[in-house]
C-alpha cells in the first residue's frame, strides 16, 4: 500500500528468518516467520489493504527453529529446526497450499551437522542445504519420499562454518564459505553437475 511502510504484523520476540511468497491469486503474500522463543512458526496471509490473517503451527519439541524458504513457486516450504536435549537436527520439507497456507507432506531430510540457510535453485527442482562442512544437494523432482532422501550428494567441501545462501539474479546460488564468497554456478542440474 502507497505510503504505509512499518505496519507491524508481530510484536513480541520476533526472530531472524522469515520468508514470504505470492498467494494463488498472484496478489496477497504470505508470510512464514520462524519462531524460536515458542518453538513454532507463524503463517500469514496479507493482502493488498494490509489486512493480515494469519495462524500458528506448533512444532513442541523443538528447541529452535532455525530457517524458513520457500522454493521458487511458494508450492515448498523448508524448516530447518534443531533441539538441544539431546542435540539433534532436523530439516523438513513441506508442501505449502497458496489458497489456504496449509503445510502436508512432510519429509524429513537426513542431516549430518547443523544448518542455518538452505536454498532452492531457480527451477525449484534442487535444494541445498549447507552444514558446517559441507552443501547436500536433494532432487526434489523426484516423486517419493524415500527418492528424495536418499538422492543426498555433497556437492561442495572444505567450507569450516555455517555458512548463509542466496539464489541470485543471474541464475547461481552464492554463498560465503572456506575462506570467501562461492557460487553453484547450475543449481538446476543434479550432483557435481551443477557447478
Amino acid at each position: 500500500v502507497t505510503g504505509q511502510k512499518n505496519v507491524l504484523i508481530h510484536a513480541p520476540n520476533q526472530d531472524e528468518t522469515m520468508a514470504g511468497a505470492y498467494a494463488a491469486n498472484g496478489e496477497d503474500i504470505w508470510l512464514v516467520e520462524g519462531r524460536s522463543y515458542d518453538h513454532s512458526i507463524a503463517v500469514y496471509r496479507m493482502d493488498g489493504d494490509l489486512t493480515i490473517t494469519g495462524s500458528i503451527v506448533d512444532f513442541a519439541g523443538y528447541q529452535s527453529i532455525a530457517n524458513v524458504a520457500f522454493s521458487p513457486s511458494g508450492k515448498r516450504l523448508h524448516i530447518s529446526m534443531g533441539s538441544t536435549s539431546p542435540f539433534q537436527i532436523y530439516s523438513r520439507l513441506f508442501d505449502f497450499d497458496l489458497e489456504t497456507g496449509e503445510l502436508s507432506n512432510p519429509i524429513d531430510l537426513p542431516l549430518p551437522a547443523w544448518i542455518y540457510q538452505v536454498e532452492f535453485s531457480p527451477d525449484g527442482s534442487k535444494l541445498y542445504i549447507p552444514t558446517n562442512t559441507q552443501i547436500v544437494q536433494y532432487d526434489l523432482s523426484l516423486t517419493t519420499e524415500s527418492a528424495i532422501q536418499n538422492s543426498a550428494t555433497v556437492v561442495a567441501t572444505g567450507l569450516n562454518a555455517m555458512v548463509g545462501m542466496r539464489r541470485a539474479p543471474d541464475g547461481r546460488i552464492y554463498y560465503a564459505g572456506g575462506g570467501g564468497l562461492r557460487s553453484i554456478a547450475q543449481p538446476n542440474l543434479p550432483g557435481s553437475a551443477c557447478d
